[in-house]
């Protein structure tokens, strides 16, 4: 096999690219595109298949960043045993399978699609595919990725350096980084990955929506103590329209609707919260 990251056979930049793909298109309202994403992600990352399994692979060791190089090494031991008893005939067959439906339901340019921790995701991918590669590359492989994952402060010369990266793959990161969505808030992230790998009538999705909404509840009603908002009658208006959305979520079952509805209202948080231009915050919603 090639020792060159392929990060179309990685679940987590897949799974990245299109959650970042749904988001925009709910957001920009494109429904027959939400559909195809939607589609895409619960066949292919729901719980119990298997590349929700790898994807949790990959996940348990970023999740290690921080921690202890011992603790780091064991974690790292322990995934790889996990990930090797998936199945590699499998995982192959699920891959090529949802490469092709990529390629046929949406663009392949969304491979381009800029993804953080880039460099991470492409060598825990040759650690999972490295039966091939000499003991010497294997082994500084995962002493560079542990070194990465104990060391929080990177110094201006540690910074990571992308896989080679094309001229298109650099001016899709530049167009998503300036785009006014083109970034998940991380609460807008999580909500999304819930709903996506949860069934509606999980417990812990009903938990977390719960809680959620509350939090969203308690920072719009305190933005109407705000002089900008409380003295502009169509603003006031319009924040208590917002407070009545959420109150009347609890009455409803979790659906797309709803989902497009936290979204958009998790985003005015996030502004309301940085107490930029309230009433130009307030309009957008």
């Amino acid at each position: 096999m090639s020792k060159i990251h392929n990060k179309k056979r990685n679940s987590v930049f897949l799974y990245e690219v299109l959650v970042r793909e749904l988001t925009k298109s709910i957001i920009k309202k494109d429904e027959n595109k939400k559909n195809e994403v939607l589609s895409l992600l619960k066949e292919f990352f729901k719980k119990g298949t298997i590349l929700s399994k790898e994807l949790e692979c990959y996940k348990e060791i970023l999740d290690s960043k921080g921690l202890k190089k011992t603790t780091v090494e064991k974690i790292i031991e322990e995934v790889k045993k996990v990930y090797f008893s998936l199945g590699q005939n499998a995982l192959e067959t699920s891959h090529n399978q949802l490469i092709k439906k990529v390629n046929e339901k949406l663009t392949p340019s969304i491979y381009s699609t800029f993804i953080p921790n880039y460099k991470n995701l492409a060598t825990i991918y040759q650690l999972f595919n490295s039966r091939k590669i000499s003991p010497k590359k294997r082994i500084m492989l995962e002493e560079n990725l542990i070194k990465d994952l104990c060391n929080e402060e990177k110094k201006e010369e540690q910074k990571e350096k992308l896989e080679p990266l094309t001229k298109l793959e650099f001016r899709m990161f530049v167009k998503n980084f300036n785009e006014k969505y083109g970034g998940l808030l991380k609460e807008q992230k999580e909500l999304l990955e819930r709903y996506i790998l949860s069934s509606l009538d999980d417990i812990e999705l009903k938990i977390y929506l719960n809680e959620e909404v509350g939090r969203l509840k308690e920072v719009v009603k305190k933005s109407l103590t705000l002089k900008e908002i409380s003295d502009n009658v169509d603003i006031k208006n319009k924040t208590n329209e917002v407070v009545k959305v959420l109150e009347g979520l609890k009455e409803k079952p979790f659906d797309e609707i709803m989902l497009e509805q936290v979204l958009k209202i998790q985003n005015l948080s996030e502004q309301i919260e940085k107490l930029d231009d309230k009433k130009e915050i307030i309009k957008e919603v």
